[in-house]
């Protein structure tokens, strides 16, 4: 290449790199708005994360509260029937005339 055309292509190479710049200039704003979505979605992504975590662990206690409830229920229901099996054996030995009892009027 000549010196010339060297030269012509440095000129050339010196433009685009200012319109570059100019564009670039131009955007900034942009991207500065840019940014700063994006920080706000983080960290409305980290207070999302932080009450998902809340609700898992109130989830989880639920759960075992739960449980809980269900083997109170379970024990609760067993005391019940051999409660009622227990009436039921009592009541068959309720004497239900006066002529049945052992001890009778004299």
């Amino acid at each position: 290449m000549k010196h010339r055309e060297i030269e012509a292509r440095i000129a050339q190479l010196n433009n685009e790199i200012s319109e570059f710049e100019s564009a670039s200039e131009k955007e900034k704003p942009f991207v500065f708005e840019l940014q700063t979505k994006v920080k706000e979605l983080r960290h409305g992504i980290q207070g999302l994360n932080y009450h998902q975590m809340t609700l898992h662990t109130s989830c989880q206690a639920l759960r075992n509260n739960n449980k809980e409830i269900n083997e109170k229920i379970s024990t609760a229901e067993l005391t019940l029937a051999q409660s009622s099996q227990e009436n039921a054996k009592l009541r068959s030995k309720i004497v239900q005339s006066p002529k049945r009892g052992r001890w009778r009027s004299l």
